[in-house]
């Protein structure tokens, strides 16, 4: 038990040495062994042209969408489209009943030949009586009276016109033809149904769907820099969505601003051939309204945050990571528009998470070739 006890008390004091000799502090920069070196990659500052680009969410919109209704009180005889057909203007969608309006359309037109039957008449007695007053035989009231009568059976045949005219808008009414190009919608009508005049309830709907718009709001305060956009030229905008990318262009700026939003409403118009944009879908929308040309700028990465603002780090002539403060003016998804470094300064974008000012560099890039250390990695 004693030889037992020496054992385990000559392990313990050989742990501790152990543990002191992997946790003793490491030497400071003046002690024999130099500094730590860490590597590190750069990137230098160039100049770029950066378009200035708002994002937020938009809705596409249908150019035009058309509920088709009937016009006069009858049934459906037939359905000349299903739903989800692609139709021109013009297409006839829906044939009714329209016997009873052909039979009126008849009547009319009968009874205009027949007022024009009389009207031929009267001018044949006026002229008769013209000629017998020139020879005495008849008064001159009787010519008037004849004249009268022409006159009325003229307007007789100008109302038995405008009634037909009349007649045959209500018997045209018997086929519904599309008012648009168009997608047809859900047909809410089947052979048989009654169909009447200001329905709640529309036949179908033709949505247009080629070309296609995208609203969307844009704050008050980028009201002014789309104004200055615009005079330049297009507009461009980029609609994002699970299928990609795709552009189009500033097409409508609304004439009010929203009190309630402080925002004001526009639209882009895009070609949708492909029927990528579907009406209702929320979308990404990039609106570019300005650029920053031959700006400094560097890789998103490079740019930190310390207690006393942005900043970046860089090698000084001795090879050691100096704080350069910069501020970002504008930045997207992959650089930063910098104030305050100079275009071609090489600024770290990996590995800069390990570093304080006067701390050793080694660029990672020049000795990955030669199997030396990863980014980041403390020698």
């Amino acid at each position: 038990m004693h030889n037992k006890k020496l054992l385990i008390a000559a392990f313990a004091l050989a742990a501790g040495v152990a543990g002191y000799a992997y946790f003793k502090p490491a030497p400071s920069g003046n002690a024999k062994g130099g500094d730590p070196t860490i590597s590190v990659r750069f990137a230098a500052v160039e100049r770029r042209t950066i378009p200035v680009v708002f994002e937020t969410s938009g809705f596409v919109t249908p150019v035009s969408s058309v509920e088709v209704r009937a016009q006069i009180s009858s049934t459906i005889r037939e359905v000349l489209v299903k739903e989800g057909d692609t139709v021109a203007a013009g297409t006839p969608l829906f044939r009714l009943d329209g016997r009873a309006e052909r039979a009126a359309l008849d009547k009319l037109k009968a009874q205009h030949l027949r007022d024009e039957a009389l009207l031929a008449d009267a001018r044949r007695t006026l002229t008769r009586n013209i000629e017998l007053k020139s020879r005495g035989f008849v008064s001159q009231g009787v010519v008037d009276a004849s004249s009268s009568n022409v006159d009325a059976l003229e307007a007789t045949v100008a109302a038995d016109r405008a009634a037909i005219a009349e007649a045959q808008v209500a018997a045209d009414y018997g086929v519904i033809a599309a008012p648009q190009a168009g997608r047809v919608g859900l047909i809410n009508v089947r052979v048989g149904s009654l169909v009447q005049p200001g329905s709640a309830q529309a036949l179908t709907t033709l949505t247009r769907l080629d070309p296609i718009d995208i609203a969307f709001s844009l704050p008050e305060a980028q009201l002014a820099r789309l104004r200055a956009a615009q005079t330049k030229g297009p507009v461009h905008v980029l609609a994002k969505d699970d299928q990609g990318e795709q552009q189009g262009e500033l097409n409508f700026i609304d004439s009010a601003v929203d009190s309630s939003t402080g925002g004001v409403r526009v639209k882009a118009r895009f070609d949708n051939a492909k029927l990528r944009l579907w009406p209702g879908a929320q979308v990404t929308v990039g609106l570019t309204l300005d650029a920053y040309r031959d700006a400094p700028s560097a890789p998103l990465a490079a740019v930190q945050v310390g207690p006393d603002g942005q900043f970046v780090f860089a090698a000084d002539a001795d090879g050691r990571a100096k704080s350069l403060p910069v501020k970002i003016l504008y930045q997207d998804a992959e650089y930063a528009v910098l104030d305050g470094v100079e275009p071609g300064t090489k600024v770290v974008t990996v590995g800069g998470q390990n570093l304080r000012p006067g701390t050793k560099l080694r660029d990672a890039d020049k000795e990955q070739g030669k199997g030396g250390p990863k980014a980041g990695v403390q020698q």
